[in-house]
């Protein structure tokens, strides 16, 4: 299961039979698929067996947002928010679904 390190900057995440310690600035976004969630890292991909509303309630609210029933993205991860896609570090698109009002709240996307 996933644990919430005492340092707040880190997961304990269980991939298979491992504890794998990732660091939230690591994390690009996350990828749901039924009771799965692939963990898409700058340098590699992790799956855990946990549900992305598990996942979403032990994730820092200030650094994570879920921009669809599939997805979580890092928020300073995003490049560009459009109509209905996110584009994230790499050239990663995600769809975006019902949660684009949030969305348009994330920080360095304001305009004020």
């Amino acid at each position: 299961m996933f644990q919430d390190n005492e340092s707040n900057d880190c997961i304990l995440l269980k991939s298979g039979y491992e504890q794998v310690k990732v660091l939230f600035d690591e994390i690009l976004y996350m990828e749901a698929a039924g009771n799965y969630v692939t963990f898409v890292l700058e340098d590699k991909k992790l799956l855990s067996r946990m549900t992305i509303n598990e996942l979403s309630e032990l994730l820092p609210a200030d650094r994570f947002i879920r921009v669809h029933r599939s997805y979580i993205v890092a928020k300073d991860r995003i490049d560009k928010i459009e109509r209905h896609q996110v584009w994230v570090k790499g050239n990663d698109v995600l769809v975006v679904a019902s949660n684009m009002q949030q969305l348009q709240k994330v920080e360095h996307f304001r305009t004020n």
